[in-house]
């Protein structure tokens, strides 16, 4: 199957017809002054409820394969430790971008190395920090399928070719064929990772860093099996 796509007209420069006079415009940091003073407030700083379980999550050793057993019964004896938990509401793969919901669950199959396979519940973070890294995961592995030059053999179902590029490069009357590369970079947040949550009668109060509220909302109702409606969600400033 060949689909086209045609441009045959400029697009409108959409950026530069905007009417909100934000482009160009020197614009302050409502966080600024918080962040480079060290006063700005994060999740991890709240403070939670006195009965508050603490969680930390376990993650796949392993690029490729099956949890095979979880030997759960190793760390419930340790002080503080309240459960291990493999609930597929709880260990999801994400959802991205805009989707709203996340995507098929892989249960007991590995796709990639520090995929959750657990949660670790306890009363303090630091039970649930240690029985996670003490825990022990058997584990049949797989070829990761990756290639020397970084390619994948993995097979994403039936792929859709829009053109023929080969005839177009072979056809066009200008030619450019250029390299460019850019050096690499670490994202280092400030911010530690954490979310707080709390349910407040029949629905469920989240505190977390999250940039797209209205669809980070449909996903936990989606983990949960609840209406969107029941979702509320805090910024942690």
């Amino acid at each position: 199957m060949t689909e086209h796509f045609t441009m045959d007209a400029p697009q409108p420069r959409l950026l530069d017809e905007t009417k909100q006079g934000v482009i160009g415009s020197p614009l302050d940091r409502p966080d600024g002054p918080q962040k480079v003073s060290g006063t700005a407030g994060y999740t991890a700083d709240h403070p939670a409820a006195e009965d508050t379980a603490h969680g930390a999550l376990v993650r796949a050793t392993i690029a490729r394969g099956t949890v095979r057993n979880i030997d759960r019964d190793a760390v419930i004896g340790l002080g503080g430790v309240i459960d291990v938990i493999t609930d597929p509401r709880m260990i999801r793969n994400p959802a991205q971008g805009m989707a709203g919901a996340a995507p098929v669950q892989p249960g007991d199959v590995v796709h990639y190395h520090g995929q959750p396979i657990a949660l670790v519940v306890a009363e303090t973070f630091e039970a649930a920090r240690d029985a996670a890294q003490r825990l022990s995961v058997e584990y049949e592995t797989e070829d990761a399928a990756a290639t020397p030059d970084g390619t994948t053999d993995i097979e994403v179902g039936d792929p859709k070719i829009a053109g023929d590029f080969e005839a177009a490069w072979a056809s066009s009357d200008v030619k450019l064929d250029r390299t460019y590369s850019t050096p690499s970079h670490v994202s280092a947040a400030m911010e530690p990772h954490a979310a707080i949550a709390e349910w407040i009668d029949d629905r469920v109060e989240v505190r977390s860093s999250l940039q797209m509220l209205r669809f980070n909302k449909q996903e936990l109702a989606d983990a949960l099996g609840i209406d969107p409606k029941r979702v509320r969600i805090l910024s942690p400033f």
